[in-house]
């Protein structure tokens, strides 16, 4: 770099400190001031994300409610094929349903080990299991937070509640 080149930046670098700096304010150049956020910026900045979440996560606890009672109904679905399967192959519907072993009182199994797992997983309780000679009617709970009751008849799924 030339002579002048060196001149030319040391003037630049000058003017722009000393025309930079003014009472009361630190000996910086004017670059290094205006690098980053202020103070203020970032708290406007944090409002508004906290404001946007405040509003967002009603919405988000009803859409995974829904989502849990989508889930608790598509396996009591599961749970009615498994049952309408068992009235083909003995004739009658079981008389009774043990949920820590998936069998009738016959011992017969009810419900495969898989989809009783999925039950105890997806379901918050299981509330009564009726039976009469030509249909059952079969109550749990969901896993959403008003743990909303699902009715299972040999025709369809039910949901009862908010």
């Amino acid at each position: 770099m030339s002579f002048y080149g060196i001149l030319l930046k040391k003037v630049r670098r000058f003017f722009i400190v000393t025309h930079s700096f003014s009472a009361g304010q630190s000996f910086r150049t004017a670059a290094a001031r205006s690098s980053g956020f202020t103070l203020i910026e970032i708290i406007v900045v944090m409002a508004i994300l906290a404001t946007l979440t405040a509003i967002a996560f009603p919405f988000y606890n009803k859409y995974v409610d829904k989502a849990k009672v989508t889930v608790g109904i598509s396996t009591l679905e599961t749970v009615r094929k498994t049952l309408e399967d068992f009235h083909i192959d003995y004739g009658n519907y079981p008389a009774t349903i043990d949920m820590a072993t998936g069998k009738d009182g016959l011992g017969k199994t009810v419900l495969p080990t898989a989809l009783l797992a999925e039950f105890k997983s997806n379901l918050f309780s299981l509330e009564s299991y009726v039976v009469t000679p030509l249909d059952y009617t079969l109550t749990a709970k969901a896993m959403d937070r008003n743990h909303t009751l699902l009715v299972l008849t040999p025709g369809q799924v039910v949901t009862q509640g908010p």
